[in-house]
C-alpha cells in the first residue's frame, strides 16, 4: 500500500528532473552533429533549449534537486511506514512464506482446488483470519519436510492435510463442528500433523475462539487384515495385488504411535487442549459404535475395498455437510477406487486431485447408495433380531400371513435401525453416568413403569428407557426389531452393543434396557391385529401399545391427555427417541405424521422415513413423499395457531438418503431433531 505523501514526492521529483533535462537526447541535435551521439553526452545529454555555457550550473542544479528528492523520499517513507505498520508486517509475512512454502516443484503439482480453501468468507473477520492463516502456516511449514512426521505420504498429501485442517480451524462463519477422524493411520503421521495445526490455532490469539476438536486414530495397529488376501484379484478391470495380510505392521503397535504423539507434546489419554483418541482393532468391530460425535474431516486410508466401505458406512453419515473427506489411495489401489465409486454413485461430489493417488471433496448433500454387497456378506445382523423374526414368522403362520413388505427386505435398513437403537442406548447410558457423577438422578431412571416398581434402588439407577414411535405397524417387523433390545432383566448384555463393540468397554455392570413401542396403524392388513395381540401378551401393555385408525384422526391425541379416549397415544409427557414414518404413502400422510410425532420428540431424536428415497423402482407418490419430507426439514412443524394448542415449533435436519436400485422398493431417509433454541444437533455419539 502506498500513501499519498509518497506519491506526491515521487511525482514532484520526476517533474523536477524533467524540467532540468529530458530522459532522452534531442534527436535533432544528434542529426546536426552528423548522426552520432558524443560520448560525453551518454551520461549528460545537452538540452536543445539551453546554451552550453550553462552546463555547470545545470549539473549543480540537478545535484541539489537530487539531494532534496532523496531527503523527501526518506521522509515520505517514514510517514508511510507509520501509517501502515500492520499492513507492512503482513506483507513481510506473505513474502517470507512465499519464499519458503513453494521450495519444491511438487507443491504446485496436483493442487486442484486446494488454494480455494484459503479464501476468507465474507462474514469472517478478514484481517484476523488472514493473519491467523499466515502464522499457522509459518509454524507448521517445517513439518512438511520429509522425515518430520512418520508417514509415507508425499509432500503434496502432507500439505493437503495441513491446509484442510488450517481451513477448518480458521473458519468462523459458518463454523463446521466436528472432529478429525482417520481410518488407517499406520504410524500416525497425518493425524499428528492435524493435531499440530489444531494446537497452533489454539495458541494463536489472532485465530480468536477456536473450537475444541478431538483427533481420532482408527487402525488395527496389526497390519492389513486377512481380507487383503481375498482382494488380491481383478477388481474394477485392473490387476494390482494388494499388499499381503500383516503389511504395515508396527513394532510395538499402538503404544509406538502414542509415544510419537507424546514426543511432540500431546497427551494420549484423551485429555488436554487437543484430545488424542485411539480406536485399535478391526474396522468392523470398532467403527460402527465408536463414541465419535460429528466429523468435520474424515481421512480414509484403509487401502482395501472392504475397509473403505466399512469406514464409509459407519462414519460418513456423521460427516457434517460442508465437512471434508480425504481419500488417500483412490489413484493407487483399484480396490479403494471401486469402493468410493460405488458408495458415491448418486452423491453430488467433485473429487479434487492432490497427487497421483490422493483425492478430496467437500460434502454437499446426504445422498448414499447402498452397494448390493451390503445386502449379503458385509452386514452383520444382531442375532437377537433374527431370532425375534423367527418368532414373528411363527405367529404369522399360526394366524394370518398378510403384510406389505417389511424392513428385513432391506438388509442395510435393518442394520441402520439396529445401529440407531444401540446408539440411543449408549447415549442415554453415557448421559446417565455423567449425571450420576454429578449426583443427579435422571428422569429416565426413575420413570414409574409397572414392570420396574419392584426393582431395587441399584437396578433402578441403571435402567435405560427407550421410546420408539412408529406410524405403520404393518406386520410388526420393525416393532419386533426394536423390542428385541428389550432387556429389563439384564440378560445377554453383549448382544445390546455387539460382543466386540467398543461400546461395551469391558463393562459387566448392571444395566436394564426397557423398550417401549408406540404404534399407529389402520389395522386393515391381515397380520396387523393378530400380531399386535401376540406382542401385547409377550411384552405387556406398558411396553407395547398400538392405536388403531387413520393417523390424521388419532395422532392429534398423541400427547395422551385424554386417557379414556381409545385413540390416545398414551405418551403422558414421555418423548420419542426413535421415530419411524411408514404410514400413509402419500405426501399428506408424511406431513401429518411428522407434524404430530415431532411434537413428542426431543433434540437428538432419530427420525426415519421409509420408502421416501425414490430410485428406478418406486412406490406410488414416492417422489412427493420425499418432497414433503424435505419441506418439513426446511420449515419445521408447528404453527402455534389457536387451533393447535399442543404445537410447538420443531425442526429436523436430513442427514442421509439411502437408496438401492437392486431392491423392489425405494430406500429410506433419515433425520435428526434439532435443538430449537441453539440450532445444535449431533450425528454420532
Amino acid at each position: 500500500t502506498t500513501t499519498p505523501p509518497l506519491l506526491v514526492v515521487v511525482a514532484w521529483g520526476i517533474v523536477s528532473l524533467h524540467r532540468q533535462g529530458p530522459c532522452k537526447p534531442n534527436k535533432m541535435a544528434i542529426i546536426q552533429r552528423g548522426g552520432r551521439r558524443p560520448q560525453q553526452e551518454t551520461s549528460q545529454p545537452a538540452h536543445p533549449l539551453q546554451p552550453q555555457a550553462s552546463q555547470p550550473h545545470r549539473a549543480k542544479s540537478v545535484k541539489s534537486r537530487m539531494c532534496l528528492l532523496v531527503v523527501a523520499l526518506l521522509v515520505a517513507l517514514w510517514l508511510n511506514a507509520a501509517a501502515s505498520t500492520s499492513s507492512l508486517a503482513q506483507d513481510l509475512l506473505r513474502w517470507q512464506d512465499s519464499s519458503t512454502s513453494d521450495d519444491d516443484d511438487e507443491d504446485s503439482a496436483g493442487s486442484d482446488g486446494q488454494s480455494n480453501l484459503m479464501e476468507a468468507d465474507a462474514h469472517v473477520g478478514q484481517h484476523d483470519r488472514e493473519l491467523c492463516i499466515e502464522l499457522i502456516r509459518n509454524a507448521t511449514q517445517p513439518y512438511l519436510d520429509k522425515g518430520k512426521v512418520p508417514t509415507m505420504m508425499s509432500r503434496q498429501r502432507r500439505r493437503n492435510v495441513r491446509d484442510m485442517m488450517m481451513d477448518l480451524v480458521t473458519r468462523q462463519d459458518p463454523i463446521i463442528p466436528g472432529d478429525w477422524v482417520e481410518t488407517g493411520t499406520w504410524k500416525g503421521g497425518a493425524s499428528l500433523l492435524a493435531a499440530i495445526v489444531q494446537r497452533e490455532a489454539l495458541r494463536t490469539p489472532a485465530c480468536g475462539n477456536v473450537a475444541k476438536r478431538t483427533i481420532w486414530l482408527a487402525d488395527s495397529f496389526e497390519g492389513l487384515p486377512g481380507i487383503a488376501a481375498q482382494e488380491n484379484r481383478k477388481i474394477g478391470g485392473y490387476e494390482k495385488a494388494m499388499d499381503p495380510p500383516g503389511s504395515y505392521l508396527i513394532e510395538g503397535g499402538v503404544e509406538t504411535v502414542k509415544a510419537t504423539f507424546r514426543k511432540h507434546g500431546f497427551a494420549t489419554d484423551g485429555t488436554g487442549d487437543v484430545p488424542i483418541r485411539f480406536l485399535p482393532g478391526w474396522f468392523q468391530d470398532t467403527l460402527p459404535d465408536a463414541p465419535i460425535d460429528d466429523i468435520a474431516i474424515l481421512r480414509l486410508d484403509g487401502d482395501l475395498y472392504a475397509s473403505t466401505l466399512q469406514a464409509l458406512f459407519a462414519l460418513y453419515r456423521r460427516v457434517r455437510v460442508g465437512g471434508i473427506v480425504i481419500i488417500d489411495d483412490y489413484g493407487h489401489w483399484p480396490q479403494c477406487k471401486k469402493a468410493i465409486d460405488e458408495f458415491f454413485v448418486d452423491a453430488n461430489i467433485t473429487l479434487h486431485g492432490i497427487d497421483y493417488t490422493g483425492r478430496w471433496f467437500r460434502k454437499e448433500d446426504v445422498h448414499i447408495r447402498v452397494p448390493p454387497t451390503w445386502n449379503t456378506d458385509m452386514i452383520s445382523i444382531d442375532p437377537r433380531i433374527t431370532e425375534a423374526w423367527k418368532v414373528l414368522a411363527g405367529w404369522h403362520q399360526q394366524t394370518t400371513k398378510q403384510f406389505v413388505g417389511h424392513v428385513g427386505a432391506n438388509r442395510y435398513q435393518t442394520y441402520r435401525y439396529a445401529e440407531a437403537m444401540r446408539h440411543v442406548i449408549q447415549r442415554k447410558r453415557r448421559n446417565q453416568s455423567r449425571a450420576s457423577r454429578n449426583g443427579i438422578m435422571q428422569e429416565s431412571t426413575i420413570t414409574s413403569e409397572t414392570n420396574t416398581k419392584t426393582a431395587d434402588a441399584s437396578s433402578m439407577s441403571q435402567a435405560v428407557h427407550v421410546h420408539v414411535c412408529e406410524t405403520g405397524f404393518n406386520g410388526g417387523h420393525s416393532a419386533m426389531l426394536f423390542l428385541s433390545f428389550h432387556n429389563p432383566s439384564n440378560n445377554n448384555i453383549d448382544s445390546i452393543h455387539g460382543a466386540d463393540s467398543s461400546a461395551n468397554q469391558s463393562h459387566n455392570d448392571n444395566i436394564h434396557v426397557h423398550v417401549h413401542y408406540h404404534g399407529w396403524d389402520l389395522g386393515k392388513v391381515g397380520s396387523s391385529r393378530p400380531t399386535a395381540e401376540r406382542m401385547t401378551q409377550k411384552f405387556g401393555a406398558d411396553y407395547f401399545h398400538v392405536v388403531w385408525g387413520d393417523s390424521k384422526r388419532t395422532l392429534p391425541n398423541v400427547h395422551g391427555n385424554e386417557p379414556d379416549d381409545a385413540t390416545a397415544g398414551m405418551m403422558h409427557g414421555k418423548t420419542c427417541d426413535i421415530v419411524i414414518i411408514d404410514g400413509e404413502h402419500k405426501a399428506e400422510g408424511v406431513r401429518n405424521d411428522l407434524r404430530w410425532l415431532l411434537q413428542v420428540s426431543r433434540p437428538g431424536t432419530v427420525v426415519f422415513g421409509d420408502d421416501c428415497a425414490p430410485y428406478h423402482r418406486q412406490v406410488p407418490a414416492s417422489k412427493k413423499m420425499l418432497m414433503a419430507w424435505n419441506e418439513v426439514a426446511e420449515n419445521g412443524v408447528g404453527s402455534g395457531g389457536a387451533d393447535d394448542i399442543h404445537e410447538k415449533r420443531m425442526m429436523m435436519v436430513s442427514v442421509a438418503n439411502y437408496r438401492n436400485p437392486q431392491l423392489p422398493s425405494p430406500g429410506f431417509v433419515e433425520a435428526v431433531v434439532v435443538d430449537g433454541e441453539t440450532g445444535h444437533y449431533q450425528l454420532g455419539l
